[in-house]
């Protein structure tokens, strides 16, 4: 056989030449985004799978165990990850030979008078039947099929981490709407409270009215505040509905899976740390980054299966069949035959198909390189968005809980010494309204506290942990 390729690797002077397309632009690193001082390391460690546990409520591990186990954006996701291993095992076909059998037969009746002589008469049911074994095995001398068998390989690499992203976000979307109805159970809280402080007002106000010391004027704006209170509690009340129908909606089900939520129990928020080096480090924590890394790397391989496209192809091709012939009184028998040896294929002029198709393929390189670098440069943005919002919700609780307190007090003073005639009603209006702000943004940033802090544990990786690949 090697004596039969040789007239035909002389051809390979005629082969088209692969245009040569410059240097590669290559992904940048991490270590070139300068970042250590927006993520100063703070001794933290990375997350963990099942970091929503540290938060102490046993309702919200079970509403993502559902999610993640009856979730439709989960099962899309696994369906996606088979589909990548179908087109990898079909790429790695190419590597094995193929055999194929064949087989087919005639048979032929006379339909009336041929017109012809009894001498050319057939009897019986003439048949002509023949079957064969078609073998074929690519050499891959240049690597062809094996670039492609690993492009494919990387492109699953991508969609089973994205898998693994689209568990990530799920989890932390149920975790933040969750966190979302603490806060509205929160404010509804202060809301109640304010209703009960404004009906007693509105008491006493008109108590005092009735005595001469306040006026008419004093005790409708008094009562005023009531109706506005019950009508924000009815607000509040539809809002943690809706939010109970969005995690329901979370965790695959139906609207009255949100009525079996009851108000969660969330402890306190012991806010996440950087862990050290997560600039550098963060590359093989955060999927999106990795997925995006494999996409090259399978755009890569994509540009040398292009590349060798120029050169040919060669494979071995086998034949054996067998024939067997019967016209009664005419001819009848049988035979077997095979062949077998190379078959050679190539390209010479095909009008720029194959520069065009390596072109395609660095440019998709070229794209996958760009997407890659903006994946890596949004990934620490969102880290340093939520260190710097984790570091100012820090300030802000410590200013509004010391306003709360300062409120609550002149709140105290001034029931006191209106009702020892002291002091008139606006002054309990004003220290009244102001407790009120108070404590409402006190429950808000309690609630909020959760959420930057899931916040940042998404931009960290959310436990995600980098597979090795093949």
């Amino acid at each position: 056989m090697t004596r039969s390729l040789i007239p035909l690797l002389a051809l390979l002077p005629l082969a088209a030449c692969a245009p040569d397309l410059g240097t590669k632009p290559a992904p940048r690193s991490a270590a070139s985004l300068a970042s250590t001082a927006a993520l100063p390391s703070e001794n933290g460690q990375w997350p963990g799978d099942g970091w929503w546990q540290r938060y102490g409520d046993p309702q919200l591990d079970q509403l993502i165990a559902e999610g993640l186990a009856g979730s439709p954006d989960i099962a899309a996701a696994a369906a996606r990850v088979a589909k990548a291993d179908a087109l990898a095992q079909q790429a790695g076909a190419a590597l094995g030979p193929s055999l194929a059998a064949k087989g087919n037969g005639t048979f032929i009746r006379k339909l009336g008078s041929t017109g012809f002589s009894d001498n050319f008469a057939i009897s019986g049911t003439p048949h002509l039947i023949s079957g064969s074994l078609n073998g074929a095995f690519d050499l891959d001398l240049w690597g062809k099929n094996r670039a492609r068998l690993r492009a494919a390989r990387r492109e699953a690499d991508a969609v089973r981490v994205e898998q693994a992203e689209a568990r990530i976000a799920l989890a932390a979307a149920i975790a933040t709407a969750y966190s979302d109805l603490k806060r509205l159970y929160d404010a509804r809280d202060v809301t109640e409270t304010t209703l009960r402080v404004q009906s007693d007002t509105a008491a006493l106000v008109g108590e005092r009215m009735r005595n001469g010391i306040e006026t008419e004027a004093e005790r409708r704006q008094a009562q005023a505040f009531v109706p506005a209170a019950r009508a924000d509690l009815a607000e509040i009340d539809s809002q943690i509905a809706t939010v109970r129908h969005q995690i329901a909606a979370l965790v695959g089900a139906g609207p009255d899976r949100g009525l079996a939520i009851s108000r969660p129990t969330l402890g306190a928020v012991i806010p996440t740390a950087l862990p050290a080096s997560v600039g550098i480090d963060l590359i093989g924590r955060r999927p999106d980054v990795v997925a995006a890394r494999a996409r090259v790397e399978a755009a890569a391989e994509r540009i040398k299966v292009a590349k060798r496209a120029f050169l040919p192809d060669i494979s071995i091709a086998a034949l054996i069949g067998a024939q067997a012939i019967d016209i009664p009184g005419l001819i009848a028998g049988k035979i077997a035959y095979t062949n077998g040896g190379p078959a050679f294929s190539l390209p010479i002029f095909d009008s720029g198909k194959l520069e065009g198709d390596l072109r395609a393929s660095r440019a998709d390189y070229d794209a996958a390189v760009a997407d890659y670098d903006k994946t890596l440069i949004n990934a620490l943005r969102s880290v340093a968005d939520a260190v710097t919002a984790r570091d100012a919700l820090a300030r802000q609780m410590g200013d509004v809980r010391a306003s709360l307190a300062d409120s609550e007090e002149a709140y105290r003073i001034a029931q006191l010494r209106y009702k020892g005639g002291l002091s008139n009603y606006l002054s309990v209006l004003t220290t009244e309204r102001a407790v009120i702000t108070a404590r409402q943004r006190n429950a808000d940033l309690g609630g909020r506290a959760f959420t930057l802090d899931i916040a940042l544990v998404r931009a960290l990786g959310g436990g995600f942990a980098q597979p090795t690949h093949s």
